[in-house]
Order: C-alpha cells, then sequence, then structure tokens
C-alpha cells in the first residue's frame, strides 16, 4: 500500500488499470519509477509534483516525465 500511503495514486506496483510514471533528468536517465492512478490528469499531477520535487532540490532543469497507460 505504499503508492496509496505515499501520495502517488496506486496502491501497488502491480495495480491495474494504471499508469506508469518514469521521471527522466535528461534525455535517458531515469530518475525515479512508481505506478499512478488510472486516470490521466491525476497520474500528470502526481508525476509533475514529483517532478518539480527534483528541480527543487537539486536545481535541474532538464527533468521531465513519462506516462504509460497499462491495463
Amino acid at each position: 500500500m505504499n503508492g496509496e500511503l505515499l501520495g502517488y495514486g496506486a496502491r501497488h506496483m502491480l495495480e491495474n488499470p494504471a499508469h506508469e510514471v518514469k521521471i527522466y533528468k535528461g534525455s535517458d536517465l531515469i530518475l525515479y519509477f512508481f505506478v499512478s492512478s488510472p486516470d490521466e490528469a491525476v497520474a500528470n499531477h502526481i508525476a509533475t509534483e514529483r517532478a518539480t520535487d527534483f528541480v527543487k532540490a537539486f536545481g535541474w532543469d532538464d527533468v521531465r516525465v513519462e506516462l504509460t497507460k497499462r491495463g
């Protein structure tokens, strides 16, 4: 239930339907991966908040998110 408790939108990594979220630095360095809500708007909001955490913490300007719907 970590995802639900931490606010990622999905109870666990195997939940379906859901969106897989990858947060990148630059074009190909994956910083973070989690499973989020099946609702794309909700998943995008959560992903953007987590990406913003990296920007604020490290001052990077090349952080991006990628959502993939599954299930």
